[in-house]
């Protein structure tokens, strides 16, 4: 188990719907300098597309993560799902269905 929620169990709690998030604000990027700015985000060294394809691993309930799940290397994760982000994984064939009422 994760010892960090032994105690606090948020997904327990309907009226928690963010922890430690900040204010929502403009999406900023860093550049070089201010004419390098004026162009495309993703022309920035530190800009990151974290589109493609992500490894997921789901488990029966929050209790049943092994603390060795987040020390896991990327050559380790047999078992694992592949999923595409942006995306939604319940639709992705990964077993765990969506929990809304007009899907068929």
């Amino acid at each position: 188990m994760i010892s960090t929620f032994t105690e606090f169990r948020p997904w327990t709690d309907p009226t928690v719907v963010s922890i430690g998030r900040l204010a929502m604000r403009q999406v900023m990027t860093a550049h070089i300098d201010v004419e390098s700015a004026r162009g495309l985000r993703q022309e920035s060294p530190w800009w990151q597309n974290l589109n493609g394809s992500w490894q997921l691993k789901l488990w029966a309930n929050p209790d049943a993560v092994p603390n060795t799940a987040v020390k896991t290397t990327l050559s380790s994760k047999a078992g694992w799902l592949s999923v595409e982000v942006p995306g939604n994984w319940t639709m992705q064939g990964t077993g765990d269905l969506p929990h809304y009422t007009n899907v068929q």
